[in-house]
């Protein structure tokens, strides 16, 4: 909320990617889809995942994570 303050971020055109459960949560908290990125502690926090909504996409790498987001958005995004 205070980035949106903030910057004027429009959250309709926004996701939030990470790499723990709560980065998900957050984004789930704002409406915006939340990407799983699979790097950093990614791997374990899927294996555990307890939650009551999912990651809308769970990603290899944070480039995977823009190529997804930019790809359903109609986006020019390179491989």
């Amino acid at each position: 909320d205070q980035a949106n303050r903030d910057f004027s971020i429009d959250l309709s055109k926004s996701f939030v990617a990470g790499d723990r459960l709560c980065d998900v949560q957050l984004a789930h908290a704002v409406d915006a889809p939340g990407i799983l990125v699979l790097t950093g502690y990614g791997k374990e926090e899927h294996a555990a995942w307890n939650a009551p909504r999912n990651p809308e996409y769970v990603a290899q790498s944070l480039a995977d994570a823009v190529r997804w987001w930019g790809a359903d958005h109609g986006l020019p995004v390179s491989p």
